[in-house]
């Protein structure tokens, strides 16, 4: 596991960070450190990782369209990533999918994705981006697993419907 430490990581990009020697890596810790430049070119080689928490830093770029398999939880807050959402984060196929996607607080632009039937989504924060369109009918009414969603702070437009009114959901924004 790499943490973060009282001091910062001695590292000035993400991807100038070694490799690590071991691909059965589960969580990186590395909120807080000032790292800059896009997601790390090893990224979705990290096949057992499950954890990938990156916020408070200056990361750029888009975010990468592949993902390591077992990822579950992902914290990219408070960066630059621009660009837009990848359709594999959306995947069901993903085994397991992710559960957490946090990614407010960054420059991500485009559309929500219009075919999220079914996903198992338990939070997903994409406040104060640059998102833009009508938010798709039906998006994350059959999330079943969902107790927090927040898009508010973008450029959406339309209505979430019953979601909004489901009494399983502790955090919804906007109502």
């Amino acid at each position: 596991r790499i943490e973060r430490h009282p001091k910062p990581v001695k590292a000035r990009s993400v991807d100038s960070l070694a490799v690590p020697s071991s691909r059965t890596v589960r969580k990186v810790w590395l909120h807080g450190n000032q790292l800059t430049g896009p997601m790390p070119s090893w990224f979705a080689e990290l096949h057992d990782l499950e954890e990938w928490i990156a916020f408070g830093n200056d990361l750029t770029g888009p975010l990468p369209h592949g993902q390591p398999d077992k990822l579950r939880y992902l914290n990219l807050r408070s960066n630059n990533i621009n660009g837009t959402i990848p359709e594999t984060m959306w995947s069901i196929l993903a085994s397991p999918p992710l559960e957490t996607i946090i990614l407010d607080h960054n420059n991500l632009s485009g559309p929500l994705p219009s075919s999220t039937y079914g996903l198992s989504i338990q939070k997903l924060y994409l406040h104060n981006n640059s998102l833009t369109g009508l938010v798709p009918e039906g998006f994350a009414q059959n999330w079943l697993q969902l107790v927090e969603l927040k898009i508010d702070q973008n450029n959406l437009t339309g209505v979430l419907g019953p979601v909004v009114d489901d009494p399983r959901i502790d955090d919804v924004c906007p109502r």
